[in-house]
């Protein structure tokens, strides 16, 4: 996967590390969609269409946004260091 597909949690720029989210298209699409549930412009079962995810991860992803912010869409394993 190419630096500009992937998401890359942290950034170092100088002494200070900043938090930059870089989200490949379809986490991109996924963010938008869930963004639609949350202001009730479409369904939960529309989202989970759209993104061929189950309706299940739709409410988790829905709950985690709420939570976090746009960072929720990231999935947990992908800042762990190897």
């Amino acid at each position: 996967m190419s630096p500009s597909n992937a998401i890359m949690p942290f950034k170092k720029v100088g002494m200070m590390s900043q938090k930059v989210i870089m989200l490949i298209q379809k986490g991109l699409k996924r963010l938008k969609v869930i963004q639609e549930v949350i202001n009730k412009h479409i369904t939960q079962k529309q989202a989970s269409e759209n993104t061929f995810l189950f309706k299940r991860q739709i409410i988790m992803i829905v709950k985690r946004i709420k939570q976090e912010g746009d960072r929720g869409i990231i999935h947990k394993l992908r800042e762990r260091s190897s």
